[in-house]
């Protein structure tokens, strides 16, 4: 695992409307390998979003365990209407919640005897799927993670777009432009330093800005601490 990579919060942003974060907050370190790696293995951070209104806040938090083989790997994003869990990069589940998110919870307890015993016996907390969708479960050949597909794009972009003005040419834009990419790698770059420092750090708006040449490390409060 390299670090936190962009690649591992593109959900932040897709899921959000690439709405820049205002905060991130993380801690990680080598708490499973004892190799003397420089890379953590454990990853935890929070990140603040603007939310819809002038003082709404959305949280959203994202943790990278990196220990045995046992669970594989992937990302599960938890909302309020669904699950979705991606597996490995190859297959992708999606739970829909069972009726209403709030009408759905129980937390009914019941007590039963066992031997002149009590024996509690509790209810899930959350009602369970009602339905699920597996896609690329029923392939014959080993799904395509992307990374191809992505080049492609990009050279198919080159080769029909605007030579003159690639920014012009609307139609011919690779779906990952300089800009997105800027905005991924500041969230990325950001976060591995709250990560260093075991803090909360503010993004300034100018690091997102690809004329401004302001950068996370060149931060006066970064860099006193780092």
């Amino acid at each position: 695992m390299a670090e936190l990579g962009s690649h591992q919060l593109d959900a932040c942003s897709i899921f959000l409307g690439k709405k820049h974060p205002l905060s991130v907050t993380g801690i990680g370190g080598t708490f499973f390998y004892t190799d003397g790696r420089e890379v953590d293995d454990h990853v935890f951070t929070l990140f603040e979003f603007p939310g819809q209104g002038k003082d709404d806040r959305v949280v959203v938090t994202y943790s990278s365990i990196n220990t045995n083989s046992f669970d594989g790997y992937g990302e599960m994003v938890m909302g309020s209407n669904a699950t979705m869990i991606v597996s490995q990069e190859k297959e992708i589940l999606l739970y829909k919640e069972a009726g209403n998110p709030i009408t759905s919870r129980t937390t009914s307890v019941a007590m039963e005897t066992q031997g002149k015993k009590p024996v509690l016996e509790t209810s899930p907390s959350l009602a369970g799927p009602t339905q699920a969708a597996a896609l690329g479960s029923l392939a014959t050949i080993e799904p395509s993670r992307g990374y191809r597909e992505e080049l492609e794009h990009f050279a198919y972009c080159v080769r029909h777009g605007d030579a003159s003005n690639y920014h012009a040419d609307a139609e011919h834009q690779p779906r990952c432009r300089g800009e997105v990419a800027l905005a991924d790698a500041v969230v990325a770059l950001t976060s591995n330093i709250a990560m260093r420092q075991k803090r909360r750090i503010e993004f300034d708006p100018r690091w997102f800005d690809y004329q401004s040449n302001q950068v996370p490390e060149g931060a006066p409060a970064i860099a006193q601490r780092s």
